[in-house]
């Protein structure tokens, strides 16, 4: 009513207080009441004829957004959170793959840019980048109306914007050496699986289950990369994810022992039991067989390795941290844009593109914090199975495909 009675049109006055209200209401100050619709009603009955006619299509639009978008998020500010929430998570399966020529063309400037906005790291930040538009379309409204003045000088932010950058790259660095800790404690691991592998297809001297001890380490890679995912998140694992790993351990090592290890709670542990019982079977020679014992210990190394990269996280304190200057540097924004002379749309664009570059920089550190949920483990597995049939093909059928039924 207050825009209204300066003159400020009616769909820019809807338009300021929608955006008032969702600024408020996504951080759980305010919640809209019967006071807001008032204030609405009030602004709609006091339009002018010739208002309605020239800023019709604009105010429907904003009555558009109020519905779908903004009174959702009043409702639920918690649930609009964790569906976007939602979002980032499902949008990292999508990243787990592993770097081929086709997908190098991708990478081109241009492709890329054009398909920002089907990546699921912009997607997931809408409703962050939304609030901080919101806030800064709320400023620069009631700037640009006369109704109140907020105008900063740029001194405050040009110094703390190093600030800035180094809590953003400090986390991101962080979180790049957890992912290249994972991704090399995995290439440990590949080429532990590789040898224990070719030790059991290949020593002379094994009598009995020289092939399943090869499958029982491939099934390794494949209870390991289950059980990071199983932590990673905190939850159990869907029925779906439970389908997969007994379809593939099933082909590996037979039904029996597929349920033997789908019934453990830890299943890596319970690999590594089956293969020592199978190794105390060989009737290898004590040397022979101690070296081949050390290699399942080396991989029961592998699984405290990377469950301590999954249960020590970067520091709590340190990402609130982060996440709260940032968010405090962007909501000045608008004010010091508005202080250097600047347009209203020009305030508005500004401040969505540096909300979202700096938010998705952060984006970043957190998607790579875990880095088990974005490293191909899947393709790594997948190439230790390929692998290990090619070597039971060429060993024990002469170029013949073998049955799974023969892998026991």
């Amino acid at each position: 009513a207050s825009c209204v009675s300066l003159g400020v049109p009616r769909a820019m006055a809807r338009v300021v207080v929608a955006a008032v209200c969702v600024a408020w209401c996504a951080h759980g100050l305010v919640s809209p009441g019967p006071s807001v619709s008032r204030r609405v009603a009030v602004a709609r009955s006091s339009s002018s004829a010739a208002v309605e006619r020239r800023e019709g299509a604009l105010g429907r639009f904003a009555g558009s957004v109020m519905g779908k978008v903004f009174k959702p998020a009043a409702a639920n500010p918690s649930g609009v959170l964790d569906q976007f929430d939602k979002l980032k998570r499902e949008s990292r399966s999508v990243r787990q793959t592993a770097y081929d020529e086709p997908q190098s063309a991708r990478l081109a400037y241009l492709r890329g840019a054009a398909s920002s906005l089907k990546v699921g790291l912009v997607r997931g930040l809408a409703f962050d980048v939304g609030v901080v538009v919101a806030v800064a379309v709320a400023i620069a409204g009631l700037d640009f109306s006369g109704f109140f003045k907020l105008r900063l000088s740029p001194l405050p932010l040009a110094l703390t914007a190093p600030v800035i950058a180094l809590l953003i790259a400090f986390r991101t660095n962080a979180a790049f050496a957890r992912w290249s800790e994972a991704r090399s404690l995995w290439g440990g691991l590949v080429a532990r699986v590789r040898d224990l592998t070719r030790q059991g297809t290949s020593l002379p001297s094994w009598e009995k289950g020289r092939y399943r001890f090869s499958a029982l380490a491939v099934a390794f890679a494949y209870a390991l990369k289950a059980h990071l995912a199983e932590i990673a998140v905190g939850r159990d694992e869907s029925e779906k994810e439970r389908g997969e790993l007994r379809a593939d351990l099933g082909a590996l090592l037979g039904r029996l022992e597929a349920d033997e290890i789908m019934r453990a709670a830890h299943k890596p542990h319970a690999v590594t039991k089956i293969m020592t019982r199978v190794l105390g079977e060989a009737n290898l020679e004590p040397g022979l067989q101690a070296r081949v014992d050390e290699g399942i210990s080396d991989l029961l190394d592998y699984v405290g390795l990377s469950e301590r990269i999954v249960k020590t996280p970067i520091p709590l304190l340190y990402t609130r941290l982060a996440a709260r200057a940032l968010c405090g540097w962007l909501f000045f924004l608008p004010p010091v844009l508005l202080g250097l002379g600047l347009a209203f749309s020009q305030v508005v664009a500004a401040t969505a593109l540096a909300a979202t570059l700096l938010l998705a920089a952060d984006e970043v550190g957190v998607r790579i914090e875990e880095p088990f949920s974005v490293l191909p483990l899947a393709a790594i597995c997948d190439g230790l199975r390929a692998e290990y049939d090619t070597l039971i093909q060429a060993q024990m059928y002469g170029g013949a495909q073998p049955t799974d039924a023969s892998y026991v």
